[in-house]
């Protein structure tokens, strides 16, 4: 941060909101998307990884977004919160690329030589394959938030913000898909010890069992449902 001197006295210049950036660009300074790029582009990588893409495809489709933004910025409506809409971007181009590559890809037993394959490595694939379509069947707001809480690691506090909702309705959303998730695998046949150690976390967090946050979840699932 800058400090400008004015008489005797030092103030510390204030860096700029998203907003303001926004509409520098909006008016033509393009130099100050710059701004935006240096402040998001990393949230933005994390968030996309947590989609559960490699590195390389993560920076790729960081840049889209970015570019795709950066063309298509009169069309944010409000700049306060360009970061959610960004984000919204993001996350429609990754779903955009797993739908590509899912179509693309085979079941685990059209693979030659399969029956070969050790049997824990088979059950492993097997249970991965299962956890995917799991995740495809949430709606996508319960599978971003679940996402990030779970792949990325953020806090519920940083996925509020990420989302543009409250940290109780982060943690309705996270425990519904956690809670879907389970029926899922349950449905397929897959054993409730597989579940709890599957490698991504879906045995209930400790402060779910407390009444005050199934209060805020249920208060938090209305507020939904009534919007």
């Amino acid at each position: 941060m800058s400090v400008c001197e004015t008489g005797t006295r030092s103030v510390e210049a204030v860096p700029p909101t998203d907003a303001d950036l926004v509409i520098r660009v909006i008016h033509g300074e393009r130099n100050a998307y710059a701004g935006l790029v240096r402040r998001h582009q990393q949230t933005l990588y994390r968030y996309v990884r947590g989609m559960g893409l490699d590195h390389d495809t993560s920076l790729d489709l960081v840049q889209d977004a970015f570019v795709k933004a950066y063309l298509r910025m009169d069309e944010c409506r409000d700049p306060a919160h360009f970061r959610a809409w960004l984000f919204s971007i993001g996350r429609n181009l990754c779903l955009d690329h797993l739908k590509n590559v899912r179509r693309l890809s085979v079941p685990f037993s059209m693979i030659p030589g399969a029956e070969r394959i050790p049997s824990a490595e088979a059950e492993q694939s097997e249970l991965k394959r299962t956890l995917g379509e799991a995740l495809d069947a949430l709606p996508p707001d319960l599978r971003d938030a679940f996402l990030l809480k779970h792949h990325a690691g953020y806090t519920y506090e940083e996925v509020a913000e990420i989302a543009a909702v409250s940290a109780s309705a982060v943690k309705m959303r996270v425990h519904r898909a956690r809670q879907t998730l389970r029926a899922f695998l349950t449905e397929r046949g897959v054993s409730p010890v597989t579940i709890e150690n599957a490698p991504i976390v879906l045995a209930n967090e400790q402060h779910e069992n407390d009444p005050a946050e199934r209060r805020d979840r249920e208060a938090a699932r209305r507020k939904e449902e009534e919007a």
